[in-house]
């Protein structure tokens, strides 16, 4: 089953009345940071899941980019391998 431009709702479709989207937006996430997947480069948990078309001419591979250092990877650190890597390399990742 495909989905046509007419099956998309738009978010304020989705959202109730009265509800302020943008101040949820701008609002601190409730997950603990170290309980965050983040990236293997330099530990930021400012990922976001890439979207881009696969076959556009310039994109980078890797499904994810770090909004910190700009690194493309297939594969976040999840909370435990991040633990590990502070321990052996000492710490220092935000």
């Amino acid at each position: 089953m495909s989905t046509t431009h007419s099956d998309v709702k738009k978010a304020s479709e989705l959202v109730p009345e009265g509800f302020d989207l943008e101040a949820a937006r701008r609002k601190q996430s409730s997950t603990l940071k170290d309980d965050m997947p983040k990236c293997p480069n330099c530990g930021s948990v400012t990922i976001i899941r890439k979207t881009s078309r696969p076959d556009h001419p310039q994109r980078v591979d890797g499904a994810f980019r770090c909004e910190s250092c700009h690194e493309h990877f297939d594969n976040p650190e999840r909370p435990s391998e991040c633990q590990t890597n502070l321990a052996r390399f000492g710490g220092g990742r935000r």
